[in-house]
């Protein structure tokens, strides 16, 4: 395939995938946004439309740079890019942009551009696992010796490190990372005794943070664990009023019915004060009703399947977990986002890959989808050798 001269390569299925989620994120922006933009943007209700087309343009071509790259570059990348992740994530929760009582994103000096660090972050480590797991997977797969576990402490070190980093701000992107990572581990064949100690110590952490926010009286808790556990004692006991977002988007979604109301005509979404970002499937469903929902759960299912057969083909280890553990990272998200819409689990800020609006989650899910289209590029040109001799 060719654009502008430019010889595309990689699996036609996944590039179809970005298009169709680029095509729709549009769609699902203007309708969710035109009320926002008329009112806040002096009347100029294609604003945002307009910020989300540029973004995705900046994203497709890092996409297609991307993917021109030789895959084995990513493994030299993992190190500097880890280290930098460990490096920013610290400051962002000294000196990040506070906003919705999270200090989430990090002022670029000098241009004025905010980013989110653990979008970068999450990629990074997953990168680095990648590439420990080919390095070391003779050796991880086997019994516990002293050299094995000191192999294990360097790839999980860092898995540990990040998730600590990101929790005080972003705890649900911190569970993706870590269930992502331990799945990779999975998938890597890492000795099963080292998944199950790193597993159980997150358990005795998770156990010893719910009890923080239920025996500790509240003035002894920080803001962002009282949110915590407001979000958890809603989800359980949620209120009937406006503040109330969870009701807000089980209402759009029950006037979307079946078949949806065809985009712009509920009126239910413009209630959701975030419906372009942390409940934008919710305006999928209430607008293209339950088919619309289906179709795209089955396109963020079929890019996985389309990685795993990515792993199969490939003829390294590096490619082949990069490339799932990428794949596995852009699913669990999305569907960690569609269930808190649909009321699954509470509420939380985990925007959908390549739909939600944003910058940096835009940039950084093109930059993830050129590095598997990459992987899939070496494995076509590897066969088309193999043809030719």
């Amino acid at each position: 395939m060719k654009i502008f001269n430019l010889r595309i390569g990689g699996d036609s299925w996944i590039w179809s995938i970005a298009l169709i989620l680029s095509i729709s994120s549009l769609l699902l922006i203007f309708s969710s946004t035109e009320a926002l933009s008329y009112r806040y943007q002096d009347g100029n209700t294609l604003y945002y439309l307009n910020r989300q087309f540029i973004f995705l343009l900046i994203g497709w071509a890092l996409m297609i740079w991307v993917h021109r790259w030789n895959y084995n570059l990513f493994a030299y990348l993992s190190r500097v890019f880890i280290w930098l992740a460990i490096i920013i994530l610290p400051l962002t929760l000294l000196w990040g942009v506070n906003e919705n009582a999270a200090s989430r994103r990090l002022m670029l000096p000098l241009i004025g551009v905010t980013f989110q660090p653990s979008d970068f972050a999450k990629v990074a480590l997953i990168m680095y696992l990648a590439r420990s797991i080919s390095k070391y997977q003779h050796s991880i797969m086997r019994q516990s010796t002293v050299s094995h576990l000191r192999e294990f402490l360097n790839m999980a070190g860092p898995v540990i490190a990040v998730c600590l980093l990101i929790v005080p701000e972003n705890l649900s992107t911190a569970i993706i990372v870590f269930i992502t990572s331990l799945i990779l581990m999975f998938i890597g064949k890492v000795y099963y005794k080292y998944i199950l100690s790193l597993l159980g110590l997150s358990v005795l952490g998770a156990l010893f943070l719910v009890g923080s926010l239920y025996l500790l009286p509240e003035n002894m808790l920080m803001n962002r664990m009282l949110t915590w556990k407001h979000r958890i004692d809603n989800f359980y006991q949620p209120t009937d009023g406006p503040a109330d977002q969870t009701v807000e988007a089980m209402v759009a979604i029950v006037e979307g019915g079946f078949l949806g109301s065809m985009p712009g005509n509920n009126v239910q979404v413009k209630f959701l004060t975030h419906a372009y970002s942390d409940f934008i499937y919710t305006v999928v469903l209430s607008e293209y009703g339950i088919w619309g929902g289906i179709a795209v759960i089955l396109l963020y299912l079929t890019l996985i399947i389309r990685t795993l057969i990515i792993f199969r083909q490939s003829p390294g280890a590096f490619g082949a977990l990069l490339a799932v553990g990428l794949s596995l990272s852009i699913g669990i998200q999305a569907f960690f986002h569609m269930a808190v819409n649909v009321n699954l689990v509470p509420v939380t800020g985990i925007p959908l890959p390549m739909m939600t609006m944003g910058g940096t989650s835009i940039i950084i899910a093109c930059f993830t989808l050129g590095m598997i289209l990459s992987v899939s590029r070496h494995i076509e040109e590897n066969k088309r050798l193999k043809l030719d001799t």
